[in-house]
């Protein structure tokens, strides 16, 4: 079936097209057979578009609704995409602030360590001195 614009586009065009009165210049001469076939075919069309139309405007909320539907699943995903980053971002600072503990604990451990060496180097050297003096004494 052909659509309303193109039956109307014909239509127009054998308006303008038709045959033209001599010395006349708004006035042409159509074929009313063709005229009427047009203009038959024309109201045939109509409601066939009309009742397109009409689906079309009754499934507009359907359409809308899936369409908010659709945005709602596509921000959804977005807020859950973007609480993921910032659960890894915030795992990604709490593993640094443990790593800067456990360096700093490390550091604690070394130096007790280092300390307590120390203690013991200080009383192998007192010992190391007081044999010294006691060989020295003979």
């Amino acid at each position: 079936m052909i659509e309303s614009p193109d039956l109307i586009a014909r239509l127009q065009d054998l308006v303008e097209n038709g045959g033209k009165f001599l010395g006349v210049f708004d006035r042409s001469v159509i074929p009313k057979s063709r005229a009427v076939e047009l203009l038959e075919m024309l109201f045939e069309s109509l409601p066939v578009e009309i009742e397109q139309a009409k689906e079309i405007v009754e499934n507009r909320e359907e359409i809308l609704d899936d369409a908010k539907r659709q945005a709602g699943d596509i921000v959804d995903d977005a807020v859950r995409q973007a609480e993921k980053l910032v659960d890894a971002d915030e795992i990604t600072v709490m593993a640094r602030r443990r790593a800067m503990e456990i360096g700093a604990e490390a550091d604690d451990y070394v130096r007790r360590k280092l300390e307590d060496f120390e203690k013991k180097l200080e009383g192998l050297l007192e010992e190391v001195r007081t044999g010294i003096r006691s060989l020295g004494k003979r």
